[in-house]
């Protein structure tokens, strides 16, 4: 095989996997701190769970933190302009317990990016 046609699948195979390798390394960037469950509403047994969360990059980074709701539906955040090292939490009641996080440095990369697939 031609050395140019094999160079040109290889750049066009990497071009194609950088974007979901960064997407995937800029949600690591972010560990769970804190997840416990409380009580949310004073005087009654419903508990919600508490969510905190830690920026492990140098960057600055955009968070989306979306807590699931016992009904289906997604209880959603933003955080904007996390710092190193800095820590954010959410609440969030009568939920299953399960979340999903969109994580980027450019807020306008990210602001339409859906939890789904996440």
């Amino acid at each position: 095989m031609n050395r140019a046609i094999v160079l040109a699948v290889l750049c066009l195979a990497a071009a194609l996997l950088v974007p979901s390798l960064l997407h995937a390394a800029e949600k690591d960037c972010f560990s769970v701190v804190t997840s416990d469950w409380k009580i949310c509403v004073p005087d009654t047994d419903k508990q919600g769970l508490l969510l905190k969360m830690k920026n492990n990059c140098v960057e600055t980074m955009q968070l989306k933190l979306c807590i699931e709701k016992e009904g289906g539906e997604w209880d959603c955040k933003w955080f904007r302009d996390i710092k190193r090292e800095a820590e954010v939490d959410m609440e969030s009641c009568d939920n299953t317990g399960s979340y999903k996080v969109i994580a980027c440095e450019d807020y306008d990369d990210c602001k339409n990016k859906s939890i789904e697939g996440n």
